[in-house]
């Protein structure tokens, strides 16, 4: 079976009790009679590999959704645009977690929007059976860590060490308040006003720039999507088609390659591909609210 999948979990010279039993087993004149051929046992375990991989998906999707049926129903309330809900989504997906997702319009926002997070009127917001919204999403996405956490095979969006738990939680806020904030109001406004915030954006993300290189890795926490990945998905796919609807370049081509490199790794991840919004509508929404998103940072 090793041969014929390719996979090595033994190794040679490994349990020698086990190899000692097994090679009387297999000695024993009545046993000798019903062994089956082993090349043709290779053969038959080498046509088969596919339909028995597909087996074994679909037992764990099964098992999966048994589990997910134990917990109340999920509600994701999203809107087309919003890297902030696109967070959520990952971590949902990347938990095997079933939702269903509400689209808003925030230019209209509804009753249902209004009273789930009356306190700051936007996406995401998740619902979890019966309880209270859970708002903002970084603390979504901690809530589905906690929250879907039990299945050890699914991967984890926090380090289990506090130490290094307390340091992806601290480059998330950092993504948020120190890059985000002002990136946006570098994008809406002019004058001296843009080139305050545009020199503002681009000295932090030399910083996240450089902790990217130093590391080395293939994402923020090494080489398995983390939270501190999903904070940044605006500079990964967002921020172009921001630069190309508002008609300014805050980030030059070539400028930031450790965070190049890793907006790359972050957009072909199989997962993220799924929640990733298509470019050029990006770019049309982004366009058509031009004038409600330069008067919302002059307000």
């Amino acid at each position: 079976m090793e041969e014929a999948t390719g996979v090595r979990l033994v190794a040679d010279g490994e349990y020698p009790a086990l190899r000692r039993w097994a090679n009387e087993y297999v000695s024993d004149q009545a046993v000798k009679r019903c062994l089956p051929d082993r090349e043709k046992l290779v053969a038959f375990y080498a046509a088969n590999k596919e339909k028995f991989r597909a087996e074994i998906k679909a037992i764990l999707q099964r098992d999966q959704q048994a589990k997910m049926a134990q917990h109340p129903a999920v509600k994701l309330m999203s809107a087309f645009g919003s890297p902030f809900a696109h967070r959520v989504e990952v971590a949902l997906a990347l938990k095997g977690v079933p939702y269903e997702l509400v689209l808003e319009d925030l230019a209209n926002k509804s009753e249902m929007l209004l009273k789930h997070n009356p306190i700051y009127k936007s996406v995401p917001v998740l619902l979890h059976g019966d309880r209270p919204a859970i708002c903002e999403s970084l603390t979504v996405v901690e809530y589905v860590e906690d929250a879907f956490g039990g299945d050890e095979s699914a991967p984890r969006l926090l380090p289990a060490d506090p130490y290094e738990r307390a340091t992806a939680r601290f480059w998330a806020h950092f993504i948020d308040t120190k890059i985000l904030g002002p990136l946006w109001m570098s994008l809406w406004t002019d004058g001296e006003v843009h080139e305050r915030f545009s020199k503002e954006t681009k000295e932090n993300l030399a910083i996240l720039d450089a902790q990217l290189d130093e590391s080395n890795k293939r994402f923020f926490g090494g080489d398995a999507l983390g939270i501190v990945d999903v904070a940044g998905c605006t500079l990964a796919h967002w921020l172009d088609p921001m630069q190309e609807a508002a008609g300014v370049r805050v980030v030059a081509d070539g400028e930031f390659p450790a965070l190049r490199r890793w907006a790359k790794e972050y957009t072909s991840h199989e997962v993220v591909k799924r929640s990733l919004p298509d470019r050029e509508k990006l770019v049309a929404f982004f366009a058509a609210n031009k004038q409600r998103f330069t008067s919302m940072v002059k307000a």
